[in-house]
């Protein structure tokens, strides 16, 4: 876990390092590497809130943004196995869950899924490339802290 602080439009942010978080980075710096999967997004604005809903094909494998604030994660529909730096599990629909911030998730989709986020959205914005900015934190704003029991 680590901690926000907002600088002017930015986000500062510690997070500590470990050896499983660091494995989710190295996959998704090989995955960047190869051909990308056209993944649908869809942007709904309910009062004071925000949700973004992707289709993911089956057999996808995806890393996640890191994000700023607790959010809700749906799943509505399909089976993802997904692994934080805390732990993994397998996930079927339906199933919601309340996601910490500083999170980073990598997913591997067994069946066709259909997931939302649901986010805070106190100033009702509709753009989504601004909304991205606000509940998500940019990696060259994180300060990485090396776990206490990391030699690296």
């Amino acid at each position: 876990m680590g901690w926000v602080e907002l600088l002017g439009d930015r986000k500062c942010v510690q997070v500590v390092m470990t050896d499983r978080l660091r494995r989710i980075f190295y996959l998704q710096n090989a995955l960047l590497k190869l051909p990308q999967v056209e993944i649908p997004v869809t942007h709904t604005f309910p009062p004071g809130l925000y949700v973004r809903t992707i289709l993911i094909p089956a057999t996808t494998l995806l890393v996640g943004e890191i994000h700023s604030e607790e959010h809700v994660f749906i799943l509505s529909k399909g089976k993802i196995a997904v692994a934080t730096e805390d732990d993994g599990e397998t996930l079927s629909a339906p199933y919601y869950s309340v996601c910490r911030p500083l999170l980073k998730r990598v997913g591997y989709v067994i069946e066709d899924a259909e997931v939302s986020t649901v986010h805070a959205n106190p100033t009702g914005e509709q753009n989504p490339d601004d909304l991205l900015k606000m509940i998500t934190v940019a990696e060259r704003d994180v300060e990485w802290l090396l776990d206490a029991g990391d030699s690296k």
